[in-house]
């Protein structure tokens, strides 16, 4: 077990004499869904968390910032007894789950619903806030402000910037997920919660370390509230339907195991309006931005006389027998190509090819912290991206 001992997980709860079981294992689930809050999933991944659990193939949901330091870890108990609630009300199944801690960088709790391949893993980190202000958060902890944080756990200990992605990549090692859901990437649309794109930038690195080749959909925020509603009639209701019974839990608008009749205002404005982006498919042929075309040296000039390259399923983008390769102070070159962050490239729905190498710690990262594709005056870079910085990139004939 990695850095923990087995007898480790069976504490003493700080409440009381109740020992913290061990949980099941984690296995492969056919989709995972990873978002930073207890209610996530269910307010910003609709239809498809519906879709995933209806449909019969195996779910894994991650809460990844489970733990607020003002409340402790009961409070965290209580969320996630509120997503089981919801998870076994909506599959119409029993509200058996098999719960306890397991041991990977850190320990997370698993929760496995018995009779289904359904599994709901909290990670006890703490929430920064909305803006991310609260000292112990993850844009502190990537921005380079604070080196560590405590664990909102029974167990106690702390977490790194590294311990926190190597956790990420536990468990998407662990669950090899066919298809993979999160929350807004890098504050490309604005305002959200600074936990939802830093649990989703830990996610897209975990994903650089291995190249997971698996489709992707970053599903936005907060900044959907002044979007056309997407979400209505039947789906909606039955989505609004999976909503109440946490909120039951949660929020004690009804008795926790019954839908409450309605959701929060807040709540039914976002869950009406769905809107993500996708991770695109594999493509050949000139790598185009609106004001040139990548050339065989990896600088950028006329399309007309730029090599195909292709962008793979794995992440890298190929020229020849090269492959694209950011470096920490942002600048970009070739090299041989090999599984590693900075030779990961993913190209969104929104036409940003981010890559996979974490950014430099500092300065103001609280909508800008992953780095994608730039080119100015023909030399391409990777620096850090999001709502301050974006570039439009096309693979084209």
């Amino acid at each position: 077990m990695k850095g923990w001992q087995a007898a480790a997980l069976l504490i003493t709860a700080a409440c009381g004499d109740d020992l913290v079981p061990v949980g099941p294992s984690l296995e492969h689930a056919d989709t995972m869904f990873f978002v930073a809050h207890s209610d996530d999933d269910m307010i910003f991944m609709q239809p498809e968390l519906l879709d995933a659990l209806q449909g019969g193939g195996s779910v894994a949901t991650v809460y990844f910032v489970l733990g607020d330091p003002d409340k402790g870890w009961w409070h965290a108990q209580d969320m996630l007894k509120a997503s089981r609630t919801a998870y076994a009300g909506i599959v119409g199944s029993s509200s058996d789950w098999d719960c306890g801690y397991i041991a990977l960088t850190f320990p997370v709790e698993h929760c496995r619903l018995r009779g289904r391949e359904v599994s709901l893993i909290a990670v006890d980190l703490s929430d920064g806030r909305i803006p991310g202000d609260r000292r112990e958060s993850l844009l502190h902890l990537v921005d380079g402000t604070i080196t560590s944080m405590p664990l909102i756990s029974p167990a106690g200990g702390v977490a790194t910037r590294e311990s926190v992605l190597d956790v990420a990549s536990d468990l998407l090692t662990a669950i090899t997920p066919a298809e993979v859901h999160a929350l807004e990437l890098a504050g490309t649309h604005g305002r959200d919660h600074s936990s939802h794109m830093f649990a989703s930038s830990f996610l897209f690195w975990a994903a650089a370390r291995f190249g997971y080749a698996g489709p992707m959909t970053w599903h936005r925020g907060y900044n959907v509230a002044d979007e056309p509603v997407t979400l209505d009639g039947a789906e909606y209701g039955v989505a609004a339907h999976m909503l109440g019974y946490y909120e039951a839990c949660a929020n004690s608008c009804g008795s926790c195991g019954s839908p409450c009749a309605t959701i929060s205002t807040a709540h039914e404005t976002w869950l009406h309006r769905q809107y993500a982006l996708h991770r695109s498919d594999p493509a050949a042929g000139r790598l185009a931005t609106d004001t040139g075309c990548v050339t065989s040296e990896f600088s950028l000039g006329d399309c007309a006389a730029a090599p195909a390259v292709a962008l793979t399923g794995d992440g890298h983008v190929h020229l020849g027998t090269s492959c694209l390769a950011s470096q920490d102070d942002g600048t970009v070159t070739s090299a041989p190509c090999a599984a590693t962050p900075e030779q990961y490239w993913v190209l969104d729905s929104e036409s940003t090819l981010w890559n996979g190498r974490p950014p430099v710690s500092g300065g103001d990262m609280t909508y800008d912290h992953v780095r994608c594709l730039a080119a100015s005056d023909g030399v391409l870079s990777a620096p850090t991206c999001g709502a301050h910085a974006t570039y439009a990139w096309q693979v084209t004939e």
